[in-house]
């Protein structure tokens, strides 16, 4: 809980120092200050590759990824969001309906237009992924644009179970072990694939 303690100077109060204490910051509040702490962190990052020689992501140059996941369970909407962040402090666009979509918006629409103009989108997969009709409509949409445009796709297994059947050809990344130490291992091989790198060191 954060207090704000205020001491008048002057008048009745100041006889008494009586402490006037705030309540808890309203949780629209509180994601203000989440999303104002997250911009001087990218600015710090963009601070340091700027040091090191390295270009600047712009809103021109990021790369739009779609995170998609169904929310059924609240630690299924924390890895989601963990994997938005990490995805932003590399440079690239997240596109995670939390931050995107707000009260009143159209949700078909919305979805629409992220996938305008995406570059990869990540599928969060757990046992009830399958079964939710906006995820089922997310992936059906990946595969096709992965088909006619080529944008990647990168199933991510959160929780096992059924893999639907139009991502079973596709190399899965397994984070069924939610350590921190194994999530920044699986991180990395999600950021060599949007990244297009090249692991093989004997290829010229």
């Amino acid at each position: 809980m954060i207090r704000l303690v205020y001491r008048p100077l002057h008048g009745s109060g100041a006889l008494r120092n009586r402490d006037l204490r705030y309540p808890q910051l309203t949780e629209a509040t509180g994601r203000l200050v989440a999303t104002c702490m997250t911009t001087c962190e990218q600015l710090a990052w963009n601070h340091f590759r700027q040091r090191v020689g390295r270009p600047v992501p712009t809103s021109t140059t990021q790369k739009r990824v779609i995170i998609s996941y169904r929310k059924t369970k609240p630690e299924y909407g924390e890895f989601a969001e963990a994997v938005s962040h990490k995805l932003g402090r590399e440079g690239f666009l997240p596109w995670f309906d939390e931050w995107e979509i707000l009260a009143g918006d159209s949700l078909p629409r919305e979805i629409g237009e992220a996938f305008k103009e995406v570059y990869a989108v990540v599928l969060i997969l757990t046992p009830d992924f399958p079964h939710g009709k906006w995820a089922r409509e997310e992936l059906e949409t990946a595969i096709t644009k992965r088909i006619e445009q080529n944008i990647k796709v990168i199933p991510v297994v959160y929780e096992s179970g059924n893999i639907p059947e139009l991502l079973r050809p596709l190399v899965r990344v397994d984070c069924t072990d939610h350590t921190e130490g194994a999530f920044e291992a699986q991180f990395g091989r999600i950021i060599d694939a949007l990244n297009e790198l090249d692991l093989n060191p004997y290829r010229r």
